[in-house]
């Protein structure tokens, strides 16, 4: 029994070790590695003194340890309550109150502990050794318990407020040290102050179970990001474990098996130290590329901005000049200026029309640019959308009949609820789509339909025109783009016209899309809205 209680003692001792090391060595600056080894370390002192303590040849050697026992677990409590202010993240800077309290405490202790006020001394009952609690005993445990209740509180609270691979970094170090607390408080304080001291050895046991969870956490969920330290340490020890067993072996045939065992673990290990090496390797790549592709995006945002507001600017300087222009031409053209001769008139007439072309492309350069920077306003009123599409209908119709092309409008039977729309934006929208639909539409026709389908209005405009491939009805949306008819039939275009109508229907919540067979085969553009019912004083 002895020589398993030495054997269960040497392993947490061992693993106790490693989880220490590799928590201080990963980042000797941190704060919260610092605590948290020092906590680990002083539970190795605390395991290996209750060892020593349990093999001493006489009381007074006995006594000694047990005094190195209680000095050290003092320390203990204040450590693990200083971890919890500090993790997952340093959330305060400790006070100079609270620095002193944490220390100046577990110093009194292990004072107070060398003069035999916590154990007054040990006694030999039946071949084991059994310490006498003194006059402070049972203050060392209410101090014991009531850090540890604080130190799980603010843990507690750190939870609550965590989320994602913090939180569960928190719950399973929490966990796993709350049951190694009280199964050590249980069997190494609160048993022996009513003399029972047999399970003195159950404590140190225990601290597997911390360092079970705390190893789960940081090869799953990364706490403390030691996972090569540690497997390294892990390795290394247990290679050293098993070199030291062969050499003691004397059996020939034994130590050949063992032998084989121990260049298989070898390589076993390397393996799988490489293998922690390259996913590590591998997250940190991906880390610094997801890095780099945030920065790019949060440049081409940037970029993507000034851009808009130079458009803007540009727009704005653009529209006065072109406005002026207009003006005298228009009044030179009406003979404010006297009478041109008819050829002269012709011309500027062209200088008329090109201008008003210039003005309609920086009207739309200045409303996309307000739409991207979150400028552009909605004046909305209710409507009737048949009333809105029947009014365009109405004024494209006569360019149809010159086409000879037919022109049709399909309504619902049953008038649609009134939306809460922008007009003119609306408007705009479906007059540039019936526009377009007219400009590459040589022969055929040209058919709108609305109808409701649940809470959204949709209206369709299909032609027998030109037709879109799919990489054009992609682009189509994006501005400045046009499809490869468009040069055929209509060379003046900008191709805004579409991404405007896209930006006005982002702006009421709808949707603008397009379909196609192909080239030749015509094309049928979308538009959605929702319905939003107005309040007619009968909702």
């Amino acid at each position: 029994m002895l020589a398993l209680n030495n054997l269960i003692t040497f392993v947490a001792l061992l693993i106790n070790l490693v989880l220490g090391l590799g928590i201080y060595l990963k980042d000797k600056k941190s704060v919260i590695n610092r605590i948290f080894s020092s906590i680990v370390f002083c539970i190795i002192i605390w395991i290996f003194s209750i060892y020593m303590y349990r093999i001493s040849d006489n009381v007074r050697n006995a006594f000694f340890w047990v005094k190195i026992s209680n000095g050290i677990t003092g320390f203990i409590p204040s450590l693990f309550l200083a971890f919890s202010l500090v993790f997952p993240q340093k959330r305060q800077e400790f006070p100079n109150s609270l620095k002193a309290i944490l220390v100046i405490i577990p110093i009194i202790l292990l004072i107070l502990g060398f003069l035999n006020l916590i154990a007054k001394n040990v006694v030999l009952v039946d071949h084991e050794y059994s310490p006498i609690p003194g006059i402070l005993y049972l203050g060392f445990i209410i101090y014991f318990v009531t850090f540890f209740i604080i130190a799980f509180k603010n843990l507690f609270i750190s939870y609550r407020y965590s989320q994602g691979i913090e939180r569960l970094q928190i719950k399973y170090l929490f966990v796993g040290t709350l049951i190694t607390t009280l199964i050590s408080i249980a069997s190494n304080l609160v048993f022996p102050l009513f003399g029972i001291t047999v399970l003195t050895d159950i404590g140190p046991s225990a601290t597997i179970i911390m360092v079970v969870f705390t190893a789960y956490a940081i090869f799953k969920h990364h706490l403390f990001d030691i996972k090569t330290i540690a497997t390294e340490l892990l390795v290394g020890l247990v290679t050293i474990t098993l070199l030291v067993d062969l050499i003691l072996t004397e059996s020939i045939s034994i130590r050949l098996f063992k032998t084989g065992i121990f260049i298989a673990f070898v390589y076993l290990g390397i393996s799988l130290i490489q293998s922690v090496l390259k996913e590590i390797k591998r997250r940190e790549e991906m880390e610094v590329m997801a890095l780099k592709l945030q920065r790019a995006y949060e440049d081409l945002k940037q970029l993507d901005k000034t851009k808009t507001e130079f458009l803007s600017m540009a727009s704005h300087q653009l529209r006065t000049p072109l406005s002026a222009i207009k003006g005298y031409v228009s009044m030179i053209l009406e003979g404010s200026y006297g009478k041109l001769p008819e050829k002269a008139k012709q011309k500027l007439k062209n200088v008329f029309i090109s201008n008003e072309r210039l003005i309609d492309i920086i009207n739309d350069l200045l409303d996309i640019s307000k739409a991207e920077l979150g400028k552009m306003e909605l004046n909305k009123k209710s409507l009737q959308i048949e009333d809105l599409i029947t009014s365009v209908y109405e004024e494209m119709k006569i360019r149809a009949e010159e086409k000879h092309l037919q022109f049709i409008l399909e309504k619902p039977p049953v008038p649609l609820p009134k939306i809460e729309v922008d007009e003119l934006k609306i408007r705009q929208v479906i007059s540039n789509v019936v526009d377009n639909a007219l400009k590459y539409t040589q022969e055929g026709k040209i058919e709108i339909k609305v109808n409701r389908t649940d809470s959204i209005i949709q209206v369709s405009v299909a032609d027998t025109g030109a037709g879109l491939t799919p990489e054009e009805i992609k682009a189509v949306f994006g501005g400045f783009a046009r499809g490869s008819a468009g040069i055929d039939f209509f060379i003046e275009g900008t191709g805004l016209g579409l991404y405007v109508a896209k930006k006005y229907l982002e702006l009421h919540k709808g949707k603008i899309w397009a379909e196609s067979e192909g080239k030749g085969k015509g094309s049928t553009f979308y538009i959605e809205l929702p319905i939003n019912p107005v309040d007619n004083g009968t909702k």
